[in-house]
């Protein structure tokens, strides 16, 4: 057999000396995981993700919500609690399942090392259905190339622009309403709005009464209702995000979605809770509709999503 062309033999040895050396490198890298946040912990990282403030604000609300619901679990990086901490906050949400959502410092640079941790943690099932919420530019993209390069998974990615305001901007509020309205929180009620927003709601899918009942009994929510029906609702999510505003149809172009949310904005803020949104960045009317409520856009954020139903034979 003849040998091998010369420069054929210097690519051969150039390509074994480069996958020896990123074997060696990645040998070199340090073991990383992610590790449950104890319960003594959890002001001292309220803290800290309030100090990263507009950045991610959805993740402070959330952690000051998982006394509140047992679906919220708190992890940080080898256990590190401290500024330059990465916080993941993973929901089980009965329709999406993991609602996955990350804090990290505002100087925040990608490295191998945390990239590594993702692709191997055990607090993310990458093969079932997952959704990313409201993800800092900072570490979407590296998000990203992990669910579609790393893992293979059909993944969408939906820019949006991210909206926040403080507790107590939010807690001074000053809401006008007409004399034929009344503005409470939902109840699960037969009128108490729960099937208003189920039937409403664009992204609606099986498990999303559960889910939204939980919410609804636990959480923070608004309805607009006239002569005692439910013609108006939002809740704040699990994840901490203003979600699921819809308004019933004979009733639009009143203003009550501003109402609405406002009330929530003002009870969020009386609360101790800060007001964070996010909206796709095509939808202008929404965009305009949160500058009005009188949130500031604060920065660009993706949400990353996967479901594994896509290619199952039926």
């Amino acid at each position: 057999m003849k040998p091998l062309p010369e420069e054929i033999q210097n690519s051969q040895k150039e390509l074994k000396e480069t996958e020896v050396g990123r074997i060696s490198a990645m040998k070199q890298l340090k073991n990383e995981e992610f590790i449950t946040i104890k319960d003594d912990q959890m002001c001292q990282v309220v803290n800290i993700i309030k100090s990263r403030f507009p950045r991610a604000a959805h993740v402070y609300n959330m952690a000051k919500m998982v006394c509140t619901f047992s679906t919220i679990k708190a992890y940080s990086l080898n256990g590190d609690i401290s500024e330059k901490s990465i916080f993941v906050l993973v929901d089980l949400r009965q329709d999406y399942n993991q609602d996955i959502n990350i804090s990290v410092p505002w100087d925040f640079k990608v490295s191998e090392n945390v990239k590594q941790a993702f692709i191997n943690t055990a607090i993310i099932d990458w093969n079932a259905k997952y959704m990313f919420s409201a993800v800092d530019r900072l570490i979407s993209p590296m998000i990203l190339e992990i669910s579609t390069i790393h893992k293979g998974n059909s993944t969408i990615n939906n820019p949006n622009y991210y909206y926040f305001m403080d507790n107590e901007d939010a807690a001074k509020l000053n809401i006008k309403f007409p004399p034929e309205v009344e503005v409470k929180p939902l109840t699960v009620d037969a009128d108490g709005g729960l099937e208003l927003l189920l039937k409403g709601w664009k992204y609606t899918r099986p498990g999303t009464a559960e889910f939204l009942q939980d919410v609804i009994e636990n959480g923070l929510t608004s309805g607009v209702f006239v002569n005692g029906d439910p013609v108006c609702g939002v809740i704040e999510n699990r994840s901490g995000l203003l979600g699921m505003l819809f308004t019933a149809k004979d009733h639009r172009n009143k203003g009550y979605a501003q109402i609405c949310t406002q009330y929530l904005m003002k009870q969020l803020g009386n609360n101790g809770f800060v007001v964070a949104s996010a909206v796709e960045c095509r939808n202008i009317p929404s965009s305009a509709f949160h500058l009005k409520a009188g949130m500031i856009e604060a920065h660009l954020c993706d949400y990353i999503m996967f479901d594994n139903l896509g290619f199952e034979a039926k």
